[in-house]
């Protein structure tokens, strides 16, 4: 089944070669690519083509049902609106809107839900009427929610941080444009968000934000990786991190199907990332990268091939207990679903063990740090700048940068080169014990 036929909306292929054995994949509602279908190998009763290619439509048909009853549901719940509405429904207006968008990830209708329930919906702007809430009070709601304790505990001290009030200012200003636009507040012409002064406070705020420019330094990440007291399946992440650049999400995400060879040069194919769950609201779970330029090559460096080679013949299957697939994830936890932490406490025990500091100017260190490793020992080796973009994701400045060389395997693997490091002779595997 040809993929480019417009007409096709599943494909079926064999599974590890096998002509009985098949999984699926399915165009995208959202961006139009193909995604595998969830479940992996189909049931082995869909032991031919035919039988494999129903099997994925009746599954296509049924999710796009599910999808189609989820819309309408909210499209009418998105027109239950009185005349008159109060705060409360026209937060439910916002809601509802968010929920009948057919593009954007879970994640970020979680925070557009979570915003409008836990700091528009109550508090100052739920006092009075709807046409109370002008620029003046939209500030003083503002200023509350940047210094607001939210500790739980009794005695404790713990202020949202700058980049947080950011984002629930921005459904706000989200909330109050759908009000102009379907003109669900009486009276009201213009956006209270956009005001010179609420500007000019987010700009303040913005600039107060967590310092970005911090790392784990190379002293540091040399001992880490070669440290006995740390065990191989995470000596193993931290290599790669620090020598991809990769972030958390995109690691975990690998697969040995996105292991692969072009030429010479031996890469890592970003195609996907796991996500972390958001509650009840969004479940953990395979998705696509940050962004369009996420989804990008990286050569391995010399460091890593043979240590991914100690840990792809020997030090997976010592970790799971069985021999990997391709389907398998590269880097998991022993039962071998993805490995994505949410904390970085294990991260900072790793560097203590390896007598490091867990801090970087007074910054407290996650595996995040890793990344910006990657990029200043980029920017230290002279690496091209157009390259140094895409193997971090980024967007290049330029036309040349996004169409010609700086795509190239060989090319990206020759700046990927320029960082000088390497393993010691007497470094611990990252194979079998």
């Amino acid at each position: 089944m040809r993929r480019d036929d417009p007409t096709k909306v599943v494909l079926v292929c064999r599974w590890q070669r096998h002509d009985d054995r098949f999984f699926g994949k399915y165009k995208s509602f959202d961006t139009g690519k193909w995604i595998p279908i969830p479940g992996g190998v189909f049931p082995p009763e869909f032991n031919t083509r035919p039988k494999a290619l129903v099997f994925a439509e009746i599954w296509y048909a049924d999710k796009l049902a599910e999808r189609q009853a989820k819309i309408d549901a909210a499209k009418v719940e998105a027109a239950k609106v009185p005349s008159d509405p109060t705060w409360d429904d026209i937060c439910d207006a916002y809601i509802a809107e968010v929920q009948a968008r057919m593009r954007g990830k879970g994640s970020t209708r979680y925070e557009a839900i979570s915003s409008t329930n836990g700091s528009i919906r109550k508090g100052l702007l739920a006092k009075g009427k709807p046409i109370d809430n002008d620029e003046t009070r939209c500030l003083e709601w503002f200023r509350f929610i940047a210094t607001e304790n939210i500790a739980k505990k009794p005695g404790e001290t713990r202020i949202r941080k700058p980049m947080t009030v950011r984002n629930i200012a921005k459904h706000l200003r989200y909330l109050f444009k759908l009000a102009l636009r379907r003109t669900l507040i009486p009276g009201l012409t213009s956006n209270p968000m956009l005001g010179e002064e609420m500007r000019d406070e987010l700009r303040d705020l913005v600039a107060s934000a967590e310092r970005r420019d911090w790392l784990v330094p190379i002293e540091s990440f040399a001992k880490l990786v070669v440290c006995k007291e740390v065990p191989a399946e995470r000596r193993i992440v931290q290599l790669v991190l620090g020598l991809t650049g990769m972030r958390p999400g995109e690691l975990a995400g690998l697969q040995f199907k996105h292991l692969v060879q072009e030429g010479e040069v031996c890469l890592f194919d970003i195609k996907q990332q796991w996500a972390l769950g958001r509650g009840k609201a969004v479940k953990a779970g395979l998705g696509k990268p940050k962004t369009k330029r996420s989804e990008r090559k990286i050569p391995l460096h010399a460091a890593l091939h043979l240590p991914l080679a100690q840990w792809v013949t020997s030090g997976w299957s010592a970790w799971v207990g069985r021999e990997p697939t391709l389907e398998d994830f590269i880097f998991p936890r022993d039962d071998g679903a993805p490995l994505r932490e949410g904390s970085a406490n294990t991260f900072r025990s790793d560097l203590k063990r390896a007598g490091c500091a867990v801090d970087y100017e007074g910054v407290q260190l996650k595996p995040y740090a890793l990344r910006h490793l990657f990029s200043t020992l980029l920017a230290e080796a002279g690496a091209n700048g157009a390259a140094h973009d895409r193997l971090m994701g980024h967007r290049p400045i330029d036309t040349k940068g996004l169409n010609y060389t700086a795509k190239l395997a060989p090319f990206l693997a020759a700046e990927v080169a320029r960082i000088s490091f390497e393993l010691p002779a007497g470094a611990p595997s990252f194979g079998a014990p």
